[in-house]
């Protein structure tokens, strides 16, 4: 996912959609966006710390009307081109009657994927639904994205499935 895609990741928000990144306060990204406006910045604030970032998802962990995802991020700074990388970090969402995300809280930090299933009220139940789902991995590559877009520009994400 990529900034200029934003618009299409937005097709999935409620428009009152809470998004969470308490982890990432020390980059200067917020720690809470609301709204379809909200996501946008934080899609702004992510591209202005970083020049390009990927999240490698390791596994997904489908509770119907709430999903957890264990990823890893790796992120090149703007300014320092310094990498970042976060080993098993996560995700846990909350999805309305619709469909679309109502709320989301990332934990983009080591080992914050176990912080997910916990921010979903399921714990070890959900864990457990992680390890039986590791054996493949989809890419999340903004970087290839952007250039992409830049030599024929387009509107919408890609996932790039990948062998573990």
């Amino acid at each position: 996912m990529a900034r200029s895609d934003v618009e299409v990741i937005l097709l999935s928000f409620e428009p009152d959609a809470e998004v969470w990144m308490r982890s990432m306060l020390g980059v200067g990204v917020s720690d809470c966006y609301r709204g379809h406006d909200g996501i946008r910045a934080l899609y702004t604030d992510i591209d202005e710390v970083f020049r390009e970032w990927q999240w490698f998802i390791r596994a997904i962990a489908d509770g119907g009307d709430a999903i957890a995802v264990r990823a890893d991020f790796v992120g090149h700074g703007r300014s320092s081109g310094v990498e970042t990388t976060v080993n098993d970090g996560g995700m846990a969402t909350k999805l309305s009657d619709r469909g679309r995300v109502a709320w989301q809280e990332w934990f983009a930090e080591q080992g914050g994927w176990t912080k997910a299933p916990r921010a979903l009220g399921c714990g070890g139940s959900c864990i457990g639904a992680f390890a039986m789902r590791e054996s493949r991995r989809l890419e999340l590559d903004t970087a290839r994205l952007r250039s992409r877009r830049q030599a024929a520009p387009t509107h919408r994400a890609e996932l790039t499935p990948s062998l573990a």
